[in-house]
């Protein structure tokens, strides 16, 4: 496991750039993969006895491992862009190709971690002992110059803005080497050390109710522009670092022998595809897509049973005259629907129970005229966390606008 390594890259009078790499932390996956595809790799020589189709199978992995060299990262490359001030973020795969290109403001820009993994080393010849550690690794895009999220020059109102990039399996060296590295980071990238995602507490708004939010991490304060309140929030850990219960040890298994047999199945429909048979092949490739329909409806159940909201992104316009609210999708790439007002017609938002369901809210904004317009149903979200966003939004965050627009007078 290679240590983080920081080098000059190509300088001319037209370029100057630094580079700083991360080791993602991915082997796992794909020594995982690797397992996988030898096992279907054995399971298809012993169940086909055609000779195509034992010729055919092992052609069918290789592409599959070749896909799978593509999706898996291998490190994360912060390239410094001093003569465009930019900083450029590259996820680079098992193919040494960039995967993933992102680009930023350095005033936008900010690193965080978490540990996820201690993983204890024995070195039998040296007779010493060596600890890695694992990080989950954030890239924070704040917008704090507005230019990605500006009412009137972006395509915010089309597109849900990115601000959180996770990286579950990030490695930056020995345990020794990993004490200050975020510090060293933003020094690296000129970026700011204080970020108001990570001092803002959503409870430190409810101490004259005697309110305590458990799950401070659904509110998200990028700035005195943008505010964002996670309707469906996953706390995802590491996946090796987790400990499953006999009944995800159960479900794990079954997709894997489902994922291998589907694969034996694939291979045996191409077969008889070329022997011209045809009902068979139609009628397996119907139950294999049934059962992945099945599979992928086990997935998404839990997600789609809160609704299809995401987040609630609640967006200022430059001068704070204007409020645009945006409800993302689960897939976090599209708008269930938006709204925008103007803030000299608001007075509060609010929320109403919805009907005899006390998990189910209704989040509402009250006019100056006193005319109201829902902005939708919140399902199974508590009392206290409906409290802490209302709290905060009639507060804090509107604040700013009444100044500015009182200023103005």
């Amino acid at each position: 496991m290679d240590t983080p390594i920081i080098y000059q890259g190509e300088e001319s009078s037209q370029s100057s750039k630094k580079t700083i790499e991360i080791n993602d932390g991915s082997i796992f996956k794909l020594s995982a993969c690797t397992v996988f595809l030898s096992i279907v790799f054995i399971l298809s020589i012993i169940a086909i006895p055609n000779l195509l189709g034992k010729i055919l199978c092992p052609v069918i992995i290789v592409i599959v491992y070749i896909i799978s060299l593509y999706l898996i990262e291998k490190k994360i490359v912060i390239m410094k862009d001093s003569l465009n001030k930019k900083i450029i973020v590259k996820v680079i795969n098992y193919l040494c190709r960039a995967k993933t290109t992102l680009s930023f403001d350095p005033e936008n820009l900010h690193f965080s971690r978490e540990l996820t993994k201690i993983l204890n080393v024995i070195d039998t010849y040296k007779n010493n002992r060596s600890t890695f550690l694992y990080f989950t690794f954030y890239i924070i895009n704040d917008h704090k110059n507005l230019f990605d999220i500006d009412l009137n020059e972006s395509n915010i109102r089309q597109k849900p803005a990115k601000c959180i990039y996770t990286f579950r399996r990030a490695y930056f060296g020995y345990e020794t080497e990993t004490e200050n590295y975020i510090d060293k980071l933003n020094e690296f990238c000129d970026t700011s050390h204080n970020c108001t995602l990570f001092s803002f507490n959503i409870n430190s708004y409810l101490a004259d109710k005697n309110i305590n939010v458990g799950n401070t991490k659904k509110y998200q304060y990028f700035s005195e522009h943008f505010f964002s309140y996670e309707v469906f929030f996953e706390e995802k850990q590491d996946f090796c670092s987790q400990k499953l219960t006999p009944c995800q040890s159960c479900l794990l298994a079954i997709c894997t022998l489902v994922m291998v047999f589907a694969f034996i199945i694939s291979v045996g429909i191409v077969m008889a595809i070329i022997n011209g048979i045809y009902i068979w092949p139609l009628i397996a490739l119907a139950i294999e897509i049934g059962i992945f329909l099945f599979l992928y409806f086990i997935y998404k159940c839990p997600k789609y049973s809160l609704g299809n909201i995401k987040r609630i992104d609640f967006i200022f316009s430059k001068n704070f005259n204007t409020m645009f609210i945006g409800l993302v999708k689960i897939s976090e790439t599209k708008y269930l629907n938006t709204f925008e007002f103007q803030i000299n017609n608001f007075n509060k938002f609010f929320y109403e129970t919805d009907g005899a369901n006390n998990n189910n809210f209704k989040l509402k904004v009250q006019f100056k005229n006193d005319e109201t317009q829902q902005i939708c149903i919140l399902k199974k979200q508590t009392q206290n966390e409906l409290e802490g966003l209302i709290s905060f939004l009639n507060g804090e965050f509107m604040k700013h606008s009444y100044i500015q627009n009182n200023s103005d007078f």
